[in-house]
């Protein structure tokens, strides 16, 4: 009665009901699963370049920059009037990378203002002994 493909049931045969069943393996399967993108090191920094020069001398970029930083660092600490003590102190300290230069500068500025308010302390001690009618 029917092709290969297509088996049928006409009614009143032993199973009494009309089937038709395509050879097709389930055409409605869903595709697999797209592969997801792992991104958990994004924000990883980029390569350092390496420069050749003419001489075949090699030369990391970005080398350079925590001298300059350093340099900058003891530059503004002197500017602050601050002892060279001091000074080689947070220096070390930046050297050992036990503080950052914001966290230096910071320091320093709570120093000098610890400095400052014992000078005017000790100011007006001093005026309080000298003058005490003013108080």
């Amino acid at each position: 009665m029917g092709n290969a493909n297509n088996t049928v049931s006409v009614a009143g045969s032993s199973r009494g009901s009309v089937s038709i069943n395509n050879n097709k393996n389930n055409v409605n399967q869903r595709p697999p699963k797209r592969a997801r993108n792992n991104n958990n090191n994004v924000n990883q920094p980029p390569a350092k370049r390496v420069n050749v020069s003419r001489n075949n001398t090699v030369s990391v970029a970005g080398s350079n920059q925590k001298a300059n930083t350093r340099n900058r660092l003891i530059k503004n600490l002197k500017n602050k009037g601050l002892s060279n003590n001091a000074i080689n102190r947070f220096v070390k300290s930046y050297n050992n990378g036990t503080k950052g230069v914001n966290q230096i500068l910071q320091e320093v500025k709570t120093n000098t203002k610890r400095q400052q308010n014992a000078k005017n302390a000790a100011t007006l001690r001093q005026l309080k002994q000298l003058r005490p009618e003013l108080f």
